[in-house]
């Protein structure tokens, strides 16, 4: 009877520790199931939202330093319609005519294109040596059909002048007329409307200083 008895605790022993083993087992898968998702719902998530405001706020901020930037540029250009006169409609003399004008420069003759039609004419195109007022600028042309150069010139390549001109902001193509033997003139960037000849690129920078002086 003794023996049957221990037999009967020690089988009982056995059974509540496999139960106790299996309990702590699966509570730690639990557990760690738990701690497996609080990994995920870490903070990758809420890294990615910082990391995107960051990049907008960087974009946004660099936009409208362009904007500014380019709106600065444009204001640069230079030309106030108050303080200057298109096409040299003026009352006085060449050098008035040329101070009043939106832009003044001394340039140098650098080539003659003359027309094949009746009535004629001379195409000059000048290459800006010069600009004592006015925006920047490159080549600039005068004459056209029917133009004939009066005894000062325009009328010979290398020919100085101080210019009163027009200035277009921009390079344009001057037109061809093969009918008229008129191609492949370069592009301009403003139109001669008044001219005072010069000995040399030197006398033409002082006459251009004196001429704006007054």
């Amino acid at each position: 009877m003794k023996t049957l008895l221990v037999a009967l605790v020690l089988v009982v022993a056995a059974c509540g520790e496999t139960e106790s083993d299996g309990g702590p087992a699966s509570g730690g898968t639990s557990s760690g199931g738990a701690s497996s998702g609080g990994a995920s719902s870490g903070g990758a998530s809420s890294g990615g939202t910082s990391g995107s405001g960051g990049t907008s706020g960087s974009g946004a901020s660099a936009g409208s330093g362009g904007t500014a930037g380019s709106d600065g540029s444009a204001g640069s250009g230079g030309i106030d319609a108050g303080t200057c006169q298109e096409g040299g409609v003026l009352d006085g003399g060449a050098e008035a005519i040329i101070a009043a004008s939106c832009a003044v420069a001394v340039i140098k003759v650098a080539r003659i294109d003359e027309e094949c039609s009746g009535a004629g004419g001379a195409h000059v195109t000048f290459d800006v040596i010069a600009v004592g007022k006015g925006p920047a600028l490159t080549r600039v042309s005068y004459g056209g059909h029917a133009y004939y150069a009066p005894a000062e010139g325009p009328d010979k390549v290398g020919e100085y002048f101080v210019a009163g001109i027009d200035p277009f902001g921009k390079l344009e193509p001057q037109p061809d007329n093969p009918g008229w033997c008129i191609t492949g003139l370069p592009s301009v960037d403003g139109r001669v409307h008044a001219l005072v000849e010069a000995a040399s690129e030197s006398a033409a920078k002082a006459k251009m200083a004196a001429i704006l002086a007054k």
